[in-house]
């Protein structure tokens, strides 16, 4: 295959575009896509293309895990620590008794969508992600003749939708696959393979987990299935084994529904209405709902700033390394900052879940940090552009989350430390847990995400002058957190002032 040479139109080339002139050899060089609740990260390869899928829900379930064994009594054993100026032993105490240390129960990969073609002297070759349209594009020519591949995840249909278009006189002939990651050698879901549909139907696990530092074989989670349908022009498509077998098509359109039962238990019959509605329209009129729902937000905003437009032509990858070399581009510089808001766009919509750690894209069945929800800065970093670029309603996930910590933190600052109120730690997970999770004090005994995450709707009441949000949504939850600090606060006997023990500054520590 031949990669590099550059298309001599520059159409779709906008100021708005992330591009590239060869395909992803990493997960992490793909180009993300999502409507809140589903992503795709699009490889680009001509031949083996790989369009991994992802779904906000998807984690592992263990309903014995609860808070740890701390008691009101060891809080005060800590804080007399502290006050003997002993940190050490505070830091040693508070992870024994409070923290159910290491923790590995993880969001989930989806699975993997792959289009095996058997495109030969491949040139030409561009793969771009246009931000102001949410659009994936592949183009390449094959034996000299041009494949155009589209991939979207419209909000309005709630599927994923790849569009591929061939001018060769052959068409596109191939396979088409879906499958998921094994957990420890075990297979994770059930494929149907039809003439019409691929059906992938399984349930979460995790036999590699791990509480409170001991391994843990979780077998139940949340279910899932993933329909796969298409359309076609010319050609065939029928079923060949494990596979859709593709052969004489010149053009295909894919539509993908999933659904799991964390948002329904109709998540089978959801997948197939959803499906219904989407196949009886044309692909154009799916993508102009798309484009316009996607730009009710996108649009909100424009930062404009003096570029050199040549620049354009360069790709991506090329860009950043002229800046790392110190070289000034006010146009890339302008596309990280449309870039922040498309992935906030991408990965919180009303009625989803907020944006992870890695936002909604994970290819993992054990990601790194779980890519769970950290709220001692990170889930906050996530949403600090929503209210300033005039996203306010993409905070609505987040206060749906944070309302779920609340709730379940009465409980443990009741149980772990007689306190009234509500307390919320460093970490947590889909289903909202408020007990600590961490092997050391330092990042895991960081009593301050409650106060920080409830910053963020007193930001949202500041932008929107919604008085109604702000009595019924905001002041009861920050008026649980502040009961909780109240309680929480003691008189340091040096010099009777309130301070709050034990206390750590995130992810700083005694040496």
């Amino acid at each position: 295959m031949l990669f590099g040479c550059k298309l001599n139109d520059s159409n779709d080339l906008t100021y708005q575009t992330i591009w590239y002139d060869k395909p992803a050899e990493k997960w992490d060089e793909a180009l993300p896509l999502g409507n809140g609740r589903l992503g795709a990260m699009v490889f680009g390869n001509p031949n083996n293309e790989r369009i991994q899928l992802n779904d906000d829900s998807l984690w592992p379930y263990h309903d014995n895990w609860n808070e740890a064994e701390g008691t009101e009594k060891d809080l005060l054993d800590i804080r007399k620590h502290l006050l003997n100026k002993d940190p050490k032993s505070a830091d040693s105490l508070i992870v024994e008794k409070f923290s159910n240390k290491s923790i590995i129960l993880s969001h989930q990969t989806l699975g993997d969508l792959f289009l095996n073609w058997n495109h030969q002297k491949i040139s030409d070759y561009r793969r771009s992600l246009d931000l102001n349209t949410a659009i994936s594009t592949t183009k390449y020519k094959t034996d000299g003749y041009p494949v155009k591949q589209k991939v979207f995840v419209s909000h309005p249909n709630q599927i994923i939708v790849i569009e591929i278009e061939s001018e060769h006189p052959e068409g596109l002939n191939g396979t088409i696959q879906l499958n998921r990651p094994k957990d420890e050698g075990v297979e994770t879901v059930s494929l149907k393979y039809e003439d019409d549909k691929i059906i992938m139907a399984g349930e979460v696990t995790q036999r590699g987990g791990k509480f409170r530092e001991l391994p843990v074989v979780i077998e139940s989670g949340v279910k899932f299935e993933t329909l796969l349908t298409y359309k076609n022009e010319f050609g065939s498509i029928s079923k060949n084994g494990q596979s859709l077998k593709v052969s004489g098509v010149k053009k295909l359109n894919l539509f993908i529904a999933s659904n799991s039962d964390f948002y329904t238990n109709d998540y089978s019959n959801k997948n197939k209405r959803e499906i219904a509605k989407t196949i009886k329209l044309n692909i154009k009129k799916i993508k102009e709902d798309h484009i316009t729902d996607h730009q009710s937000f996108f649009n909100r905003v424009k930062l404009n700033l003096n570029s050199d437009k040549k620049l354009q032509l360069l790709t991506t990858f090329e860009r950043l390394e002229k800046v790392r070399k110190g070289s000034i581009d006010n146009g890339l510089t302008k596309i990280l900052y449309d870039y922040g808001r498309y992935l906030l766009i991408s990965s919180s919509r009303v009625g989803t879940l907020p944006a992870n750690l890695q936002g909604l894209w994970n290819n993992h069945i054990a990601a790194p940090w779980n890519a769970d929800y950290h709220l001692n800065i990170n889930l906050q970093m996530n949403y600090w552009l929503a209210n300033p670029t005039g996203l306010h309603e993409l905070n609505f996930p987040l206060f749906d989350y944070i309302d779920r910590l609340v709730e379940n933190g009465k409980k443990t600052a009741k149980k772990n430390f007689g306190l009234r109120g509500s307390v919320i730690p460093h970490a947590s997970d889909l289903w909202a847990k408020t007990w600590l999770r961490a092997r050391t004090a330092y990042w895991g005994s960081s009593f301050g995400a409650g106060g920080w995450l409830m910053q963020h709707y007193w930001y949202h009441y500041e932008f929107t002058n919604d008085i109604d949000f702000l009595k019924n949504r905001a002041f009861p939850a920050i008026q649980e957190i502040a009961q909780f600090y109240s309680d929480w606060l003691i008189e340091d006997p040096r010099d009777k002032t309130l301070v709050s023990a034990p206390s750590t500054s995130p992810e700083n520590q005694y040496y």
